[in-house]
């Protein structure tokens, strides 16, 4: 296929992960990190136009608590959009919410991961597979629901697969994506891992070496240039951050999880396979098995060593990392993961391969407009998950204000669990004190995270108004008050 229809093929298949992503945008619940990161990025652009690098010397990367990737990139891209788009100022056009403008630059860029993985794909497996592999990731539910949040993730999935993809095509824009993906979290670095094996592979080739050591050049002139703590502390910023954040990430302010059954705050090695596993879709992960095994019998794998390497070495290290997040965190394999399967499924059935989008579709699209509560058929799906995974952490409350606003339920009303994205759900008033609230809105994902917190222990002896269901899953629960409050 010519590079001319490689392109107009990359831009159709751009539209519709774009029109996918942005459909019905403000249904998508708020995710508590969304409102931080807004703030961040109003407070940076405001800093940059008034020259304050004062702002930048207390900054959230300095935080001597918590692990807080740079997101630079997603800082920027956001508060830009927000400064110009929506808010009072005088800068604003004011033409969409905070969340909705500070969403939708984000959006514009990561929908480029589809037709990127087609494009660069069909050098690495051939056209149609490429093809195939970047449609099914445009519809996959995961991908969706993350890029549909303000979030580093889908952007750190870009700059990866851009870094180690361009690599291997002898680019030396690999330093800018390299530089880019450490900007937005230090996972970013992993990148340089498979570097390092094309560069070993061929130790005595001049142009690789030049190109290795070009791009680390790159990549350092770009975050040094990019980064506002490289102006303040230029030598040792970099040594400093990662030193903290390798610390923190042992040793921060805990992330109370849920894994296999209980509540916890560090899961152990297994998590991060667990989450691949089962929140993939279940015909990709076929298809990936499928696609190791085939390598191993044909002895292929060596081809795709600087990826594999750079997969299972970051992989491995997150693993035994204290702190653990969701699939989120790993969310930047997702675009070799569906290279693998598409390959073994169209050297398997060809042409017929395709009919794979028509199910994967399907089953992603029930899951509007909360995607991220997909988990896949071989664990039972979202509601059998629950016994053993963190589900629908912070989605349950904009449903249940929903329902309380739709059927115009009046009275004051108390969440718990994410209670600082509820603001963005309602226009009635809210208090963070229960027992004030009229109506209170449990969020399921709490009561796995603190089963023994005081709060659920009390709130589940009390009448249950209504049970709220998101794709299924019963995502919140609304309590009505069991006492008068005194006067």
């Amino acid at each position: 296929m010519g590079t001319r229809k490689k392109l107009v093929i990359s831009v159709l298949i751009y539209f519709l992960a774009l029109g996918v992503r942005l459909w019905g945008l403000s249904s998508t619940g708020v995710y508590p990190d969304e409102v931080t990161w807004m703030v961040y990025g109003k407070e940076s652009i405001y800093a940059l136009v008034k020259g304050n690098l004062n702002y930048f010397k207390t900054a959230w990367w300095l935080n001597p608590r918590d692990a807080h990737s740079i997101s630079w990139p997603l800082v920027v891209l956001n508060g830009t959009s927000h400064v110009l788009l929506a808010g009072d100022g005088k800068y604003s056009f004011k033409m969409f919410s905070d969340i909705v403008a500070s969403r939708i630059p984000v959006i514009i860029v990561v929908s480029l991961i589809g037709p990127l993985i087609f494009y660069f794909g069909a050098g690495l497996i051939g056209t149609m597979p490429a093809l195939l592999a970047g449609l099914m990731y445009v519809v996959d539910p995961i991908s969706i629901g993350l890029d549909r949040w303000l979030l580093n993730d889908s952007l750190l999935s870009l700059f990866c697969f851009l870094g180690v993809v361009g690599f291997l095509r002898n680019s030396y824009w690999s330093g800018l994506w390299l530089a880019l993906a450490f900007l937005t979290k230090p996972n970013g670095l992993f990148i340089g891992i498979s570097w390092l094996v094309v560069y070993l592979l061929r130790l005595k080739n001049k142009e690789t070496s030049k190109l290795f050591w070009a791009n680390c050049f790159i990549s350092l002139f770009f975050i040094l240039l990019l980064w506002p703590q490289s102006w303040i502390r230029p030598i040792i910023s970099i040594p400093e951050y990662l030193y903290n954040q390798i610390f923190l990430a042992n040793n921060g302010a805990p992330i109370y999880n849920y894994y296999l059954g209980k509540a916890l705050l560090s899961p152990n090695w297994t998590y991060y396979f667990f989450q691949l596993f089962f929140r993939v879709q279940t015909i990709i992960v076929i298809g990936f098995i499928g696609a190791i095994v085939l390598s191993m019998k044909n002895k292929t794998y060596f081809k795709y060593l600087p990826v594999l390497s750079f997969l299972i070495i970051s992989l491995l290290f997150m693993s035994f990392t204290s702190i653990k997040g969701g699939v989120r965190y790993v969310s930047y394999f997702f675009p070799w993961i569906y290279l693998a399967a598409a390959n073994f499924y169209y050297r398997l059935l060809r042409k017929h391969s395709f009919w794979l989008l028509v199910f994967l579709t399907i089953s992603s699209f029930k899951f509007y407009p909360n995607f991220y509560l997909y988990y896949n058929s071989l664990i039972g799906g979202t509601a059998n998950a629950s016994k053993y995974d963190l589900v629908g952490l912070c989605i349950g409350s904009k449903s249940a204000l929903n329902y309380l606003d739709i059927n115009k339920i009046e009275g004051l009303v108390s969440v718990v669990g994410c209670p600082d994205a509820a603001p963005y759900h309602t226009s009635r008033q809210l208090t963070k004190k229960y027992k004030e609230a009229d109506y209170i809105i449990l969020e399921s994902a709490f009561v796995q995270q603190f089963p023994n917190n005081s709060e659920v222990i009390e709130l589940l002896e009390w009448p249950v108004h209504k049970d709220i269901y998101d794709n299924g899953y019963k995502t919140a629960t609304i309590y009505k008050r069991a006492f008068e409050p005194q006067q």
